[in-house]
């Protein structure tokens, strides 16, 4: 199943004039294939202030936060059903500003090497059999 990338940034109220800080999460990358225990990772700045925190929302509905640069958690993938889930990342700076952002990985534990016999019955009747091997997916550490 593809499904079309979307950015969604959320913003809060702006307390004072203050400006937002800009959160991105930098792997994994929006569509990317995940599996097994990962660890998500973001950046985050302030234009002028500082970032307090970087709060991770997994889509098992647990949260991590990280107060120090480079910002992280870790997420294991097996806890949730293959498909498509949501990976949220918000920014708080240190006048109380936040900013959110996410990115839609798709989650493929268990895909492994598949044999799969064809026969298409042409000129012989010995059926070909062929590996094939799922595309490569990316771990992140």
């Amino acid at each position: 199943m593809w499904l079309a990338p979307v950015l969604l940034r959320v913003t809060t109220a702006n307390p004072g004039g203050n400006r937002y800080p800009i959160v991105s999460i930098v792997a994994p990358a929006e569509a990317d294939r995940v599996y097994g225990r990962l660890t998500v990772w973001a950046t985050a700045e302030d234009p002028d202030g500082s970032v307090v925190r970087v709060r991770f929302l997994m889509p098992d509905a647990s949260s991590v936060e990280d107060t120090t640069a480079p910002y992280s958690a870790s997420w294991d993938t097996r806890l949730q059903p293959n498909g498509a889930r949501r990976i949220w990342a918000m920014a708080t700076d240190n006048s109380g500003a936040a900013t959110t952002t996410s990115v839609l990985v798709n989650i493929a534990n268990g895909v492994s090497a598949q044999t799969v016999t064809l026969d298409f019955g042409l000129l012989s009747s010995n059926p070909a059999s062929y590996n094939l091997t799922p595309p490569s997916v990316p771990r992140y550490f």
